[in-house]
């Protein structure tokens, strides 16, 4: 692959990667997948609700009905995303995974690739 020098900090904007997070099960959720979408941040954003997420914070057992995202994204986009993540994510420490595609459809790539372009 090429790499394209107007990606985000010089990273190959043509890989495809997946970025998974957690969101609180909550109304704002379709406007804020609604908006990184169409602003070219991802491509798509596959939302499963009713995730039981059980974890230690601060030192307190909780659990959490949320909603699971997997974001179709550029590695490009990712470290956009990541960086700029308190921005946009809900929580003050947000699961933010990046999770390399070793194969996919070429099509598929492509269209991903093509969707997550550079914006102002």
């Amino acid at each position: 692959m090429t790499t394209d020098p107007a990606c985000a900090g010089g990273v190959d904007d043509r890989e495809v990667v997946l970025l998974l997070t957690t969101m609180p099960s909550a109304s704002e959720n379709p406007e804020r997948a609604r908006i990184l979408v169409q602003s070219g941040r991802v491509a798509c954003i596959a939302r499963t609700p009713g995730v039981r997420s059980t974890y230690l914070y601060e030192g307190r057992l909780e659990e959490s009905e949320e909603e699971q995202w997997v974001m179709k994204t550029t590695r490009g986009r990712a470290k956009e995303l990541l960086a700029r993540a308190a921005e946009w994510h809900p929580y003050a420490v947000p699961e933010l995974l990046v999770v390399p595609i070793v194969d996919g459809l070429s099509t598929y790539m492509s269209w991903v690739a093509d969707s997550c372009r550079s914006s102002g």
